[in-house]
């Protein structure tokens, strides 16, 4: 091999290993080009030096052909030096004097040897650093490329990566139906206002809002009309609210507003802003709807700071709300706290009275006949409360039909019933009806007549000696279950009354379809009978109707001997109320049914 091409082997296999070393080589001379390019002149100027010390040794030129390849060699500077003082002195005229001629011909032409060698070895640097620099060129411009590409990637990935996070946290702090904040973003709302408040003497209220009975908006069209109603309420809020308010959808139906800056008096026109545009008829697909909403408010920081506290404050407030009627706000107090505290304990004394059987009682107030004997029971519940004492139904019924306690408690209360009615008889006491009230909850609880056909295999009673009471409103309001519903447990004998009679709008345009077995006269008519002439006539009117129609009548809470002669003119054929008893422990109704207190009219 020729000097020349070992020498470019080595150049090449020396740039391979150096270029080899580092994988991102090419994106380093990018970014880091002038650097790089130090290395590179640093590292050829290291290798001119290595080469430099390196000579090449040829024998005279009288050497044959064959001989050369043996005859050309590399040799160290240090050996040259050691044996041709020629090449490291140079060769002047005055060396060659009484010198041989031939020793001063052989050290001359080493001289000029390693003169050429020299030459050679430039033409070699230069040619190396060319190379380097058109390789340094070439890879510059493949980089660039490579890096344009791979930049534009990195970014178009980034854009996506970032419109995804967007819409991730768009799906975390936002409803998807209304496109409102939803709760999470109002915790972080709230946390940062209450910081801000402590600086703020007006400090924020917030709102809870809460649509009144929306359930039979889902029930009675679908969810996917309750969402389109939804949509409409929204926008009603947002009508209504300033630039620098803050509103979330925290829940179904439930909003929550964040309102800075107002005080008592601005609230309330603030929140009844906007509980008359949730009021406002709604004109839905050709008809019109009417919706409701309760709120309650509260201020930060006098009631909370934390959203925790915030909402709670001000639910007790939407609850005494709700409670007081609906469709109206209210404003949290210390009191309604209290209240809270009281309903939360008597919920979890209410949840063992029932799990234990233990507190409950039923009392019973008889259904008295014209001719003054009993027909019928009403069963009542009671509660001897283990510190408040006995309780009656509006102190905790309105709590178990909150809670969901209702549908447990009702089945307690029919079984017991049952089971008495039958100790009467296996007493000797001629069979008569019991009566037991129905709620709301109870009505629409899809088990209900499965539970009544459990209890009544259970105790033995004949279905025709069981009344179960709804009242007017119930059975008007959800008119078609109501119709299913009393016609299977009219099929399985069961009897059916409607309590309440009297007060609905369109009492007597149902009564042709309901089965229905007997009236309950409202005992407000009742207590008017003697007052005016109104009473009189209405009572008079559902005994005619009902006489029509073959119902059976009772008038509730008759409490006089007015009322009472009022009644007997009328022919009303049987009554019930405090004339002529109270609701007793059912050991104190054997009076009435040994006979021995029987009223004549």
């Amino acid at each position: 091999m020729k000097g020349s091409e070992l020498l470019f082997n080595n150049i090449i296999r020396y740039f391979s290993t150096y270029f080899s070393k580092t994988p991102f080589f090419y994106i380093q001379l990018l970014h880091w080009g002038e650097p790089v390019l130090k290395t590179f002149v640093h590292r050829i100027r290291n290798f001119i030096l290595f080469i430099s010390i390196w000579k090449i040794l040829l024998l005279p030129a009288g050497a044959s052909a064959q001989e050369m390849p043996l005859q050309l060699k590399w040799i160290h500077q240090s050996q040259l030096a050691g044996y041709y003082a020629a090449i490291e002195k140079g060769f002047y005229q005055n060396d060659g004097l009484g010198v041989i001629m031939n020793e001063v011909v052989q050290e001359q032409s080493f001289l000029g040897v390693d003169n050429s060698s020299l030459i050679r070895r430039l033409i070699y640097i230069i040619g190396v650093l060319t190379l380097g620099l058109i390789l340094f060129i070439i890879f510059n411009i493949k980089l660039k490329n490579m890096v344009r590409k791979r930049t534009f990637s990195l970014e178009k990935k980034f854009d996506e990566l970032k419109e995804k996070e967007e819409i991730i946290r768009h799906l975390a702090y936002y409803d998807t139906l209304t496109n409102l904040p939803n709760r999470l973003y109002m915790q972080d709302m709230i946390s940062a206002k209450a910081a801000a408040s402590q600086k703020d003497e007006n400090g924020f209220a917030v709102v809870f809002v809460d649509l009144d009975d929306f359930k039979r908006i889902n029930d009675a069209m679908g969810h996917a009309v309750g969402d389109d109603f939804l949509k409409i309420v929204t926008q009603r809020i947002l009508s209504c609210l300033r630039d620098n308010d803050t509103i979330a959808r925290i829940g179904g139906d439930e909003f929550f507003l964040l309102l800075p800056n107002l005080d008592k008096e601005k609230t309330t026109l603030a929140v009844e802003k906007v509980i008359n545009a949730i009021k406002a008829p709604c004109l839905y697909r050709k008809n019109l709807y009417y919706l409701s909403a309760s709120a309650g408010i509260a201020f930060s920081p006098q009631n909370g700071q934390q959203f925790d506290d915030l909402i709670k404050t001000a639910a007790m407030a939407l609850y005494e709300a709700k409670r007081q009627g609906k469709n109206r706000f209210d404003f949290f107090t210390e009191k309604m706290q209290l209240q809270s505290i009281n309903r939360l304990e008597m919920e979890m004394d209410l949840h063992q009275a029932i799990n234990n059987h233990s507190g409950l009682v039923l009392h019973y107030q008889p259904q008295i006949s014209y001719d003054g004997s009993i027909v019928g029971v009403e069963a009542l519940v009671r509660w001897n409360h283990p510190t408040k004492g006995l309780l009656y139904p509006d102190s905790f019924i309105p709590l178990a039909e909150e809670t969901g306690l209702i549908i447990p408690l009702g089945d307690w209360v029919t079984l017991t019933a049952c089971k008495q009615n039958i100790q009467w008889q296996k007493s000797g006491y001629p069979p008569m009806r019991i009566s037991v009230n129905l709620s709301v909850k109870q009505f629409q609880n899809p088990h209900l007549l499965q539970n009544i056909q459990s209890i009544l295999q259970k105790t033995g009673l004949p279905p025709h000696l069981l009344e179960l009471e709804i009242t007017e409103t119930v059975a008007i309001s959800h008119a078609d279950l109501t119709l299913s519903l009393l016609n299977s447990l009219r099929s399985i004998g069961v009897r059916l009354a409607l309590d309440d009679f009297g007060v609905g709008y369109s009492s007597f345009m149902y009564l042709r379809s309901f089965p229905i077995d007997i009236l309950k006269i409202d005992k407000s008519f009742i207590r008017d009978i003697t007052l005016n002439q109104e009473s009189q006539a209405i009572i008079q009117a559902i005994l005619q109707v009902a006489k029509s129609l073959r119902f059976k009548v009772v008038a509730e809470g008759v409490e006089t001997s007015e009322q009472l002669a009022s009644l007997k003119k009328l022919d009303c054929p049987i009554m019930q109320g405090y004339l002529f008893s109270r609701p007793v422990p059912a050991d104190k109704i054997d009076i009435f049914l040994q006979g021995k207190n029987q009223w004549n009219y």
